[in-house]
């Protein structure tokens, strides 16, 4: 019964892989938290606040996670209590990740009077569907080691053509994402293209949602048959922010 007793206490611990709890916010000094991968693995990161007990509603955070060679920033916004997740980072075995929570409210240096928690807790590995037309990035972090790979099954033969789409969350902060598509198809074979998508077309960085779509005019989608479509961003860090989601689809020509 002792030992019984033991290992469930040691399962219930090890759910959690770290706490860090707070009871102010500042511009200055942030909340940290850490963990190390003993392999890969999705990390969830939760976050619970209650401001209840301060003067003040709206907050805005700024989230730093710093993996490896890769630093990304979320900017998160709260006007009342919350309990979720905010993050969920793909770490591969080895890697370290940190994680630094600022206050970004312009006016003020710190809030105080809160009640706040950060939990980093193991969430093992999203499963990828082949035959799916859409890949939704784990806590819309795109990995390069990760590539989007479908399955595509023509069973007529009318031509179309190759369309890949990509959505875009307010903290992608490039002009530009650089990308390598590669097809094998019944008619050409394997194909390789890299292709620059233009995602700001404003004359300032906008951080807004976006959808871009790129039709693949190089690739025929005529033959009946198996297509494969592997998509990898070709950008310089290991890990891209704030891409949601990759998609394609096939139009009439």
């Amino acid at each position: 019964m002792l030992k019984c007793n033991i290992l469930l206490l040691f399962l219930i611990v090890s759910l959690s892989v770290s706490a860090e709890d707070f009871a102010f916010l500042s511009r200055n000094y942030p909340v940290k938290s850490s963990f190390k991968a003993e392999s890969k693995t999705t990390i969830d990161v939760k976050f619970k606040l209650n401001s209840s007990k301060s003067r003040r509603r709206d907050l805005y955070l700024r989230a730093i996670y710093v993996i490896g060679k890769d630093t990304l920033t979320d900017f998160l916004h709260y006007s009342s209590n919350y309990d979720g997740l905010i993050k969920q980072v793909v770490m591969n075995s080895g890697e370290r990740l940190e994680i630094f929570l600022y206050l970004n409210n312009d006016e003020v240096e710190e809030v105080k009077n809160l009640t706040g928690t950060i939990n980093l807790n193991p969430g093992g590995i999203v499963p990828t569907n082949l035959k799916a037309h859409k890949n939704v990035f784990a806590g819309t972090v795109w990995n390069a080691e990760d590539p989007v790979l479908f399955k595509i099954i023509k069973t007529d033969s009318i031509q179309q053509m190759l369309r890949v789409n990509f959505a875009f969350t307010e903290n992608f902060e490039f002009d530009r994402l650089f990308v390598r598509v590669k097809v094998i198809s019944p008619e050409q074979g394997i194909v390789v293209l890299n292709k620059e998508i233009e995602v700001n077309t404003s004359d300032f960085l906008e951080y807004s949602k976006n959808t871009i779509k790129t039709e693949i005019q190089e690739i025929v989608v005529r033959s009946p048959g198996t297509y494969y479509l592997q998509v990898t961003h070709q950008m310089q860090n290991l890990r891209v922010n704030g891409v949601d989601n990759a998609s394609y689809e096939l139009v009439k020509q």
